[in-house]
């Protein structure tokens, strides 16, 4: 998918659960470590791509949607950790790639003062908090 599609993030995992809500459903998704992520598509979305238990998807999160933490917990419905692989330097913002359990990776675009504010070194572990909102699923076209 990754050279179909702008987003750097880019993961792939399997819907574990579907919550019917009144316009649009919370999905539960499981990524190949075990993490979870939260979603909240339409439902109109959910039928449009044929969602069940058990379906196969994209997981698709812009990297500015994504907030880097430390040593925090959070109520958002996505919080995942990670160990930072690796750090790219830009004039006013640095892109933080962090591993997560199963070896996939998330982007986070941060600040470059943040990298010393928060203490960002590679090989660190950082937690990495979205919402449930800034999630688009995707599935092939069949």
């Amino acid at each position: 998918m990754s050279d179909r599609i702008s987003i750097r993030n880019q993961l792939f995992g399997t819907v574990i659960r579907i919550k019917p809500r009144i316009y649009e459903g919370e999905v539960i998704l499981s990524l190949k470590g075990g993490d979870e992520i939260h979603a909240v598509p339409t439902l109109s979305s959910i039928n449009r791509l044929g969602l069940t238990e058990g379906s196969q998807v994209y997981i698709l999160i812009r990297a500015p949607h994504l907030i880097l933490v430390n040593g925090l917990r959070f109520s958002a419905g996505n919080y995942l950790t990670g160990k930072v692989v690796n750090i790219i330097h830009a004039r006013l913002t640095a892109e933080i790639t962090l591993e997560l359990k199963g070896g996939d990776w998330l982007r986070v675009l941060v600040p470059q003062a943040a990298i010393n504010e928060l203490g960002i070194k590679e090989g660190e572990t950082f937690g990495c908090v979205f919402k449930a909102g800034d999630v688009i699923l995707a599935v092939e076209e069949k």
